[in-house]
């Protein structure tokens, strides 16, 4: 009897592995997936993006309309993001995109404030005003050196 309900447990363990397997593989399949279909490619230059990520979500009004694609560097040293936007969102060409970050805690995220031009941004074309991220540890940095500085 003891046995029969080990080979259950076993069999049950190892049924929930195989499930959990099966999930990660579908969401991280269509997560790439969706990342490459019905979107379009847009470009940002920052000069600091702090600690945005490849899949961090890019939202307008609030509403996630995209994900960052590629973070990279230019040569002259600034961060070139790639995102994609869902293809039916229009991007008026005087938008400004800012990295956004989630609480005191929380990870980064693209933000996009529409402008007002009648003109629309195509794929792969660039946003041209960009707001870096505003990286807390560096202002802490700053006012201990003005601290320490002023105090000596």
């Amino acid at each position: 009897m003891q046995l029969r309900e080990s080979r259950w447990q076993v069999v049950a363990f190892v049924a929930i592995i195989l499930i959990s397997i099966s999930f990660s593989f579908y969401f991280s399949d269509w997560h790439n997936r969706w990342m490459k279909r019905d979107t379009y490619a847009l470009n940002a230059q920052f000069q600091n993006v702090g600690h945005l990520r490849i899949g961090a979500v890019v939202k307008l009004a609030g509403v996630t309309i995209g994900r960052v694609s590629q973070i990279g560097l230019n040569q002259d040293y600034q961060a070139v993001v790639t995102l994609q936007v869902m293809h039916h969102i229009q991007i008026p060409d005087d938008s400004q995109i800012g990295v956004v970050t989630r609480g005191v805690l929380g990870g980064n995220y693209l933000e996009i404030t529409p402008g007002f031009d009648d003109i629309y941004l195509k794929a792969n074309q660039r946003i041209v005003h960009a707001q870096s991220a505003f990286v807390l540890e560096n202002l802490i940095t700053k006012i201990v050196a003005a601290v320490s500085h002023g105090g000596s």
